[in-house]
């Protein structure tokens, strides 16, 4: 089973399916260069921040999604220091990272990463199926992160099996 505490295989792209709520062909219109960290409607926010994606919806492979432009969130990102320091709730965690030790020129310039092992760059302008889980304000998030990405192999795809995940190779199929 792949790691990072989930109920279930990510890697494995049929159990993985079973779990979305769509799986959707798009092209990426736009990627917002900063991830944030965002609230659910109870006001909770995520301890990892989720990279903002615009995307045109090209082709619909599983799920009733209606809008030809969609929302998506790709989990982890960069983020800018200050906003880092804004987000925790908690002091010592700050102190721990030597994060308010900082000068305010670097606070503001500088970046921590997010990522796990599942991380996967999306690139603007470049074409993928993403296996989606809608959150309860309506936004997408791409499933099990890059366990959820697939490219098309060759260049026209003409069954599931021609999408091959970026991480490990392995065809959709559901």
């Amino acid at each position: 089973m792949a790691k990072d505490n989930w109920t279930f295989d990510i890697a494995n792209p049929k159990v993985l399916a079973e779990n979305a709520d769509c799986v959707l062909k798009v092209r990426i219109t736009d990627a917002n260069k900063e991830a944030e960290f965002l609230q659910d409607s109870k006001g909770a926010y995520s301890p990892v921040p989720g990279t903002k994606l615009q995307a045109t919806v090209l082709k619909i492979l599983h799920g009733n999604e209606t809008n030809r432009e969609i929302t998506i969130y790709n989990p982890g990102g960069k983020v800018l220091i200050k906003n880092v320091i804004a987000f925790y709730p908690f002091t010592h965690q700050i102190e721990n990272m030597g994060l308010n030790a900082l000068s305010d020129e670097i606070k503001n310039t500088n970046y921590i990463s997010f990522k796990n092992t599942s991380h996967f760059y999306i690139k603007p302008n470049e074409e993928y199926v993403f296996v989606l889980k809608q959150d309860d304000r309506g936004n997408y998030h791409i499933l099990g992160g890059g366990y959820g990405v697939f490219r098309q192999e060759p260049v026209i795809a003409s069954t599931l099996q021609d999408y091959k995940n970026v991480l490990t190779g392995i065809p959709l199929f559901f």
